[in-house]
């Protein structure tokens, strides 16, 4: 027996499926008002799902698992190449 999928996963699974409701309604609208206001939505949740996997993802999957450049993000030093 499969176990209940996680948070993350839940609000990844319900994000896309608001995505597609948004998207089959903006086929039925007629207005390019309410077509844009669907838009602007979508672009909304685009990002909401953005920061849930990204909340979900470890420190090293974020760095390429490069260790230089996990404990410069954890001492909180500037990645940027020196001059």
């Amino acid at each position: 027996m499969n176990a209940a999928p996680g948070v993350y996963e839940g609000a990844a699974n319900v994000i896309a499926a608001l995505m597609l409701l948004l998207e089959f309604g903006m086929l039925r609208q007629a207005l390019v008002r309410d077509q844009v206001r669907l838009y602007a939505t979508q672009s909304a949740l685009i990002s909401v799902l953005a920061i849930v996997i990204a909340a979900d993802a470890s420190p090293p999957m974020l760095c390429n698992g490069d260790p230089a450049r996990q404990s410069g993000i954890r001492a909180g030093r500037s990645m940027s190449p020196a001059p």
